[in-house]
């Protein structure tokens, strides 16, 4: 059987689904709100960011994390290989080579045990919501919001300021256990599917 929002197009299929129940949660926001008038610039601009993010760049990264954070772990001396070594020319990417040379010159480096899948899941999480979240989902949130709002890049950034951090801590807040349980537990195919349906709920707690 095929996996849900894989098929022919995954990303196409991705990135409209992620598009239409970010647009959703908007909505259901709205209707909670004090205004009468539904803000359908505001709308669509949560469902470009949906589809951007969520749908698409999130497909290739996560992709990405699911056959990379093992070998990064082994590089930095984080843990011992996997117990199944599969494409070994993952080992000889970049990033894996960099992180190694950076972890070289520590001199407190331990190689532990093959990694758990708790472990690996726990790591995943850590690079996406320290690493992706604050310079890639943030910077890109506030970009486009004020791009689509028609606001100039200082007054982008000006509004940007009071709200970063409140909403940062929101974020962990919310994706932080619902990251490492999609992480541990859902196969790679069903992830951004899940994805979808919990950014539903968030784009609600953001709006």
């Amino acid at each position: 059987a095929t996996p849900p929002l894989r098929g022919d197009k995954p990303v196409e299929t991705k990135a409209t689904t992620a598009g239409i129940l970010t647009f959703t949660g908007d909505a259901i926001a709205q209707s909670r709100s004090d205004s009468e008038k539904y803000d359908l610039k505001r709308g669509l601009t949560f469902l470009t960011f949906g589809a951007i993010y969520t749908g698409t760049l999130q497909h290739f990264w996560f992709e990405y994390l699911n056959n990379n954070i093992s070998h990064w772990g082994v590089k930095l001396g984080v843990w011992g290989e996997p117990a199944v070594k599969a494409e070994w020319w993952r080992f000889y990417d970049l990033p894996s080579r960099l992180l190694a040379k950076m972890a070289a010159s520590s001199s407190h480096i331990h190689i532990l045990a093959p990694p758990s899948d708790a472990a690996l899941a726990g790591a995943k999480v850590v690079v996406n919501q320290f690493g992706a979240v604050p310079f890639i989902y943030m910077p890109l949130f506030f970009a486009m919001t004020g791009a689509l709002a028609q606001l100039g890049p200082v007054e982008s950034l000006n509004r940007a300021k009071p709200l970063y951090f409140p909403l940062l801590q929101r974020n962990y807040l919310f994706w932080l256990p619902t990251q490492f349980f999609q992480f541990l537990v859902l196969p790679p195919d069903f992830q951004i599917p899940f994805l979808c349906c919990a950014s539903l709920c968030w784009t609600v707690i953001l709006s």
